[in-house]
């Protein structure tokens, strides 16, 4: 195990991920709109360019003008599509077979259910929404756990109460 980890420290390929905080965190975190990030992909020997758009969505070679309705995306680095080239991310993809709905990629690394709303209150007045869909995997519920962001008491009333400092 020594020896694999000295060697993955030497390769690189994986500096993101082992160098990436660990833990929940309260703090509703959002891409910064028209911004250019490059991550290493995993397994395969180069950059990938990650663009993201004037509202802060990852950016799709579709136009919002082009289709009927908009559908937000909403969820943590699987739905982000990290260290994937656009045209190979599952809203572009739905986008290509989509006549109707143009699929906005509003994915962040590390988000839970409590961070995903979050981000769509956040993100709702910039563009306005026909649907919303969220996706959530295994790892979602541990972090609404961890992260508190809303006054629980308060949405068994059907309040939203953020229990958390927005500013920057």
């Amino acid at each position: 195990v020594l020896i694999a980890e000295v060697f993955l420290r030497i390769d690189g390929r994986y500096t993101d991920q082992a160098n990436g905080e660990i833990g929940g965190t309260n703090k509703i975190w959002t891409r910064f709109p028209d911004t250019t990030v490059r991550r290493s992909h995993p397994d395969l020997d180069f950059k990938v360019q990650l663009n993201y758009d004037s509202i802060g969505a990852r950016q799709s070679s579709h136009n919002f003008n082009e289709r009927e309705k908009i559908i937000g995306v909403f969820g943590d680095s699987y739905t982000e599509n990290r260290r994937v080239k656009n045209e190979f991310t599952f809203t572009e993809v739905l986008n290509e077979i989509s006549d109707s709905g143009l699929f906005i990629n509003f994915g962040v690394n590390g988000y839970g259910l409590e961070q995903s709303f979050q981000h769509w209150l956040d993100k709702k007045d910039l563009i306005s929404m026909d649907t919303v869909l969220y996706v959530f995997c295994a790892n979602d519920l541990r972090n609404t756990y961890e992260a508190r962001i809303f006054d629980r008491e308060a949405m068994q009333h059907g309040e939203v109460v953020n229990l958390v400092s927005m500013s920057i």
